[in-house]
């Protein structure tokens, strides 16, 4: 689960490496290139794409110290942890 979400942080800071990249091919020689939204689009999807990596890596963060560890791997456990935070 942990990797999946670090795939994309990564893939997105990736992303935008490459987009600084094109967008300064673009910048010194416009004329060979055409569409400059797609890179836009590109680098929009890219900072989408890191800030909900990082809203969901500190999810998982405040999760396991809410609940703690343990109570990740066992469904039961969980369910008793949520109660006793919800007070029923």
């Amino acid at each position: 689960m942990l990797l999946l979400q670090y795939s994309w942080l990564i893939a997105g800071i990736i992303a935008l490496v490459l987009a600084k990249k094109d967008g300064q091919l673009y910048k010194n020689n416009p004329s060979l290139y055409s569409n400059y939204g797609q890179l836009n689009a590109g680098k929009i999807m890219a900072i989408i794409g890191i800030i909900l990596s990082v809203l969901y890596a500190v999810y998982i963060v405040v999760l396991i110290a809410t609940v703690g560890w343990d109570a990740m791997k066992d469904p039961d456990l969980m369910q008793e942890r949520m109660r006793e935070l919800l007070g029923q």
